[in-house]
């Protein structure tokens, strides 16, 4: 073989691997492919931003993209539930890497993928770029009045807003489904749940 294609190959072949070590390192910190909460928990890149707590009477939880009627109901233990956004910075970009409700320190808990009676893993879904959770039974805020109160926490890409009991925020890289996880303590009790908006992978 020509010595020169060689040495191109061989460089190509180095950028592969090059790449594959970075993508390798960023599932490390991220956990892996088997749990999202490492990367909240730990990344120095993510910051935790703490908002008003959920009440939930009855333990039903509603989530979905606010500018649908329709969305997804998990029955939760009935109380106060913490909430919280963790926020993944990469130079000038911001990107809202998980939504986390808690009644217990989310790092005690044992973490899975929560699904349905049927099996299937449950996922949330946007086609508006924003996903929003409450009790089950609030009302979604007017789409006007929600952008207005998401700017006022703008940044680049992403905002949140808290209205009337509803918790509101831009869903990680934009429109798809995202993946609902439940934290467990040692009698697998549910005592977290978090929306993964997938930004580890990015």
């Amino acid at each position: 073989m020509d010595p020169a294609i060689a040495l191109g190959l061989g460089m190509i072949g180095l950028a592969f691997g090059m790449a594959g070590i970075a993508r390798y390192r960023l599932q490390r910190q991220a956990g892996g492919g088997a749990m999202p909460l490492p990367l909240v928990l730990t990344d120095p890149a993510v910051r935790r931003v703490k908002l008003p707590p959920l009440q939930l009477p009855d333990g039903q939880l509603q989530l979905g993209d606010p500018a649908f009627a329709d969305g997804l109901t998990v029955v939760l233990p009935p109380g106060r539930w913490a909430a919280s956004l963790h926020i993944r910075t990469a130079g000038a970009d911001e990107r809202i890497a998980a939504l986390m409700l808690a009644r217990a320190p989310a790092a005690d808990l044992q973490w899975r993928q929560r699904r349905g009676d049927d099996g299937r893993a449950l996922m949330i879904g946007t086609d508006t770029a924003t996903l929003a959770v409450a009790a089950a039974g609030q009302a979604w805020p007017d789409a006007e009045v929600l952008a207005a109160a998401m700017q006022s926490n703008w940044q680049d890409t992403r905002g949140w807003a808290v209205l009337n009991g509803v918790i509101a925020f831009s869903s990680g890289m934009g429109d798809g489904l995202y993946a609902l996880w439940e934290g467990m303590d040692v009698t697998g009790t549910v005592h977290g749940l978090a929306v993964d908006l997938d930004v580890r992978w990015r």
